[in-house]
């Protein structure tokens, strides 16, 4: 996606509470144009998603917010699913702006 930079190193943490797959929601990735559903939410997470919209649109997964003090703030997405294996999500907003998104998924449960 233009304008967001995706990193492997700075992964979310994914907590146990993810493990039960029951309540899990899928990630589903747009091989076309970048952009991440979660499920059946209608919010996708692209570039023009801001701060406030996320978290009205991903409440009920929101695990953790951080403001680091530097004009960036962290919304840490959790109970979902990638591939089947348990996953968490991080979106990095400098102010409102989409800035990076971060991908945990864990491998040994499944």
């Amino acid at each position: 996606m233009p304008g967001i930079r995706y990193s492997t190193h700075d992964r979310p943490a994914i907590s146990a509470s993810i493990a039960n797959a029951t309540h899990a929601m899928p990630v589903l990735l747009d091989a076309t144009d970048g952009r991440i559903r979660l499920g059946e939410l209608p919010t996708v997470i692209g570039p023009t998603l801001s701060l406030d919209q996320a978290r009205l649109a991903f409440a009920t997964r929101v695990h953790a917010e951080r403001d680091v003090g530097t004009g960036y703030h962290w919304l840490s997405l959790h109970r979902l699913t990638l591939g089947g294996a348990p996953a968490g999500i991080s979106l990095c907003f400098h102010g409102q702006q989409l800035d990076r998104v971060t991908m945990g998924v864990d491998r040994s449960v499944r």
